[in-house]
């Protein structure tokens, strides 16, 4: 469902992207933090080496949504906390680099 509702998301415009980042939030809230780990693994393998600029866009916003919502584990804290600082450090455009300094604060 969740891998649905974020193709759906960060591929296509609608006037339901807010209810379907609530849902994504609220399962990953429900269920275990292996949830949510995997659903900042699958938003991130979305944003690596995307062409479409616009669903980059999106990529990052929805990440930006569930950065401020859900913690991830223990575990995979650090990962995160690295793949943004990596972000931050190399990426080519400053657009990525901003959003990953605002995913890093939250």
């Amino acid at each position: 469902k969740i891998y649905n509702w974020m193709m759906k998301v960060i591929n296509e415009q609608g006037e339901n992207q807010d209810r379907k980042i609530k849902n994504i939030v609220s399962l990953c809230i429900e269920k275990e933090k292996v949830l949510t780990d995997e659903t900042f693994l699958m938003i991130i393998k979305m944003l690596r080496k995307n062409p479409n600029k616009e669903s980059e866009e999106r990529a990052w916003q929805l990440l930006a949504c569930v950065s401020n919502s859900l913690l991830p584990s223990e575990d995979f804290i650090y990962a995160l906390y690295n793949y943004y600082v990596t972000v931050i450090d190399n990426h080519p455009e400053e657009r990525a680099k901003e959003w990953a300094r605002y995913c890093l604060k939250r």
